[in-house]
């Protein structure tokens, strides 16, 4: 194989794809941002649809110069460069005196470099290609790759690779978090309709069965039976259901968790309810002090302030949450340990902070408490597991984000900050009393 011919003839080629991509990329980019176009262009498609396309543009373009530059540098002279050699000796030929002995010599010489055959002399030494000499010299010209060019493409395309995959990882995780913000939205919808047929009501977050003629529910059964699914309204007659086929539950499912049931289950949700405005029918309400008297569920109109209110959130999941069956993974219907266990102390996730005896300096400006209840165990915040149990969740993008759906009905994402708190504030969880 001759040194000089250091780029293949398939680099065009690469090129051309490459440029086909990126006037596709373009275009896609152009029907994604404007007011029509089609879905499929959207979210997470469109970043894949990017990504890929735009590592198959780079190589494209990569390839060819990459090829080009390494063939400069290591001083290999290219075809064009022997030409410009042989241009170069025909014009200083051409100003001697030609004679018929020196016209033999560089006729000879041009035979044995360029394989060519002297037709014609008008002036100046000007060779002719007969088609036999042009056959073999197509036929000398190497098609393939060296073994430094190949090294070359390769590190390219590595390099490609490791830039790839992690920006597909991310555009992984922000796919999650859009799913399940759409999940929160649809449970939104679902509430909407709940509330319609229930007076204004919010359902239970979970009703215990001397409450619900002999058998438990949950806010989650109570919506599945709202949207005439399948699945009926108490545990007692919920069908088992896995990954495989979630039916109306899938709603209640975070894609973002990775901790999945390995046994059939009659209750699978990734998302915890706010413990005041959706109660335990069984939880006592501690602000009256007057009588025993427990929380019931809030009416819609009865929020105040409801876009800063969470109502349904990411929560942390435990192996067995109802029963002693290992591998179930779900979560409390009920955040009782939001903020640090307030619902039982303090203000008792109300606005009344002046009535909190136990933390003078309490508002809503501070960031909810993310210690688990009732441990305190610091190296358990944001885990999934008994600790951690009946707590939010910041479970998106590397464990930082949480999503909520607000008592309004839209969906909002709160982060960790770097201090160890969060964009949760006391403000988003804290509600007003019923009577207020």
């Amino acid at each position: 194989m001759k040194s000089g011919n250091l780029i293949p003839r398939n680099d065009l080629r690469w090129l051309i794809a490459g440029l086909i991509i990126g006037v596709f990329l373009a275009v896609s980019q152009l029907a994604g941002s404007s007011p029509v176009h089609h879905s499929w262009l959207n979210g997470f498609w469109q970043t894949v649809f990017w990504y890929i396309g735009g590592s198959v543009f780079l190589v494209g373009l990569a390839w060819p110069f990459s090829l080009k530059l390494l063939s400069i540098a290591i001083g290999a002279p290219t075809r064009s460069a022997r030409s410009s050699q042989i241009s170069a000796q025909r014009i200083i030929v051409s100003k001697r005196a030609l004679t018929p002995s020196l016209v033999a010599s560089v006729a000879l010489a041009e035979t044995n470099e360029a394989e060519t055959t002297s037709k014609h002399y008008r002036g100046e030494f000007y060779p002719v290609e007969t088609s036999e000499d042009s056959t073999t010299r197509s036929s000398e010209i190497p098609c393939g790759s060296t073994l430094v060019e190949l090294l070359v493409a390769i590190g390219i395309i590595a390099i490609l690779v490791g830039i790839l995959i992690p920006a597909l990882s991310v555009s992984r995780a922000e796919a999650n978090k859009l799913k399940c913000m759409a999940n929160l939205r649809s449970i939104g919808q679902s509430l909407a309709i709940y509330t319609s047929t229930s007076g204004g009501s919010l359902p239970w977050g979970f009703l215990h069965e001397e409450d619900n003629n002999g058998a438990n529910a949950d806010w989650t059964t109570l919506l599945t039976n709202e949207l005439k699914t399948t699945r009926a309204a108490d545990y007692e007659h919920l069908a088992k259901i896995d990954m495989s086929h979630l039916g109306g539950r899938g709603i209640f499912v975070c894609p973002e968790v990775t901790l999945l049931p390995t046994v059939e289950s009659d209750l699978l949700c990734h998302y915890s309810a706010h413990p005041r405005l959706m109660p335990d029918s069984g939880t006592v309400d501690y602000l009256v002090t007057s009588q025993v008297q427990y929380l019931t569920p809030y009416k819609v109109t009865d929020i105040k302030r409801s876009s800063d209110i969470a109502l349904i959130f990411d929560a942390s999941v435990k192996s067995s949450p109802s029963d002693n069956t290992p591998g179930r993974w779900s979560t409390s219907v009920c955040a009782f340990a939001l903020d640090n266990g307030q619902l039982y102390r303090g203000t008792y996730l109300t606005d009344h902070y002046a009535d909190d005896q136990l933390d003078p300096g309490i508002n809503g400006s501070q960031p909810v408490s993310l210690l688990p209840y009732p441990s305190n165990n610091s190296a358990f915040i944001n885990t999934d597991g008994d600790t951690n149990y009946g707590n939010i969740r910041f479970r998106h993008l590397q464990n930082k984000v949480a999503n909520a759906l607000m008592a309004d009905g839209h969906v909002a994402s709160f982060s960790l900050s770097s201090a160890g708190g969060s964009t949760l504030l006391r403000s988003n969880v804290d509600v007003n009393p019923k009577n207020d």
